[in-house]
């Protein structure tokens, strides 16, 4: 427990000083613990007990993984685009996707491709693959490039934590998440699976099938297995993603207890 106290040399007499104070706490989150330090002992307080944080102010916060995000969707970690190379911050929408009527969707892959280029005022991103993703996650400025929060098909490996090989390589995906979750983000993407069967427990993901591109591959989310499905002749529910170039924002100050 971190212990704000009064500095016996420097003791402030008035409430000015104390809100001052407060406002070195409020920007703590963006400096290191030593300005902290310095500027708390000329407003007329220390701090006792305190471990500096060891992540670094504007980077991921492990400990969110998994958890609802306000405006963004539930945060499943940093991805690395293929082929670019470009680490992103991914996040799944609340639950399936569903029309106006609150009816969950089956759509051939295409459908579920143009559904979402629809909702994205129109923009889609080369053919909807996984590839045609990772190429459009550039610089922002030039045309189209992905614009950050827009709905896609996720990448295989964000899903199930498979790669198109089998190989796993990802602890945070959808369906390890979903296992795990204890609090509400998970509440309607589990909703969705207990009310229905068959294709409806599916999602589409982004990832063609190695030699064959006229396959996707699919993740049973109440299962976690990966199957190929033709893009035309199958119809599988589908879990958009939104992706970002930057994380969201850190709590402020959520590494001091006062």
């Amino acid at each position: 427990m971190t212990e704000l106290q009064q500095t016996q040399d420097n003791t402030p007499s008035d409430d000015i000083a104390v809100v001052k104070a407060i406002a070195v706490l409020a920007d703590a989150a963006r400096r290191d613990f030593p300005a902290l330090a310095a500027q708390l002992k000329a407003a007329g307080f220390g701090i006792t007990g305190y471990e500096p944080s060891q992540e670094k102010p504007g980077t991921e916060a492990a400990s969110d993984i998994g958890a609802l995000i306000e405006g963004r969707g539930i945060y499943h970690g940093t991805w690395k685009a293929v082929p670019n190379g470009v680490t992103v911050y991914a996040y799944s929408d609340t639950d399936f996707l569903k029309d106006a009527s609150g009816e969950q969707m089956l759509l051939t892959w295409y459908g579920a491709r143009d559904e979402l280029a629809r909702r994205n005022g129109g923009r889609r991103y080369g053919d909807g693959t996984e590839a045609a993703l990772g190429d459009a996650l550039v610089e922002p400025g030039t045309e189209g490039v992905y614009k950050d929060g827009d709905l896609v098909m996720a990448p295989l490996v964000l899903l199930n934590g498979v790669d198109r090989d089998g190989k796993k390589s990802r602890a945070a995906n959808t369906f390890a998440l979903l296992r795990g979750s204890k609090g509400d983000a998970f509440k309607s993407i589990s909703n969705t699976l207990r009310n229905s069967s068959g294709f409806a427990r599916w999602s589409w993901s982004c990832s063609e099938l190695r030699d064959y591109s006229s396959h996707v591959l699919a993740v049973s989310l109440s299962a976690g297995l990966v199957d190929w499905n033709h893009k035309v002749f199958y119809r599988l529910g589908v879990l958009p993603f939104r992706i970002f170039r930057e994380p969201h924002a850190v709590k402020a100050v959520s590494h001091l207890g006062i």
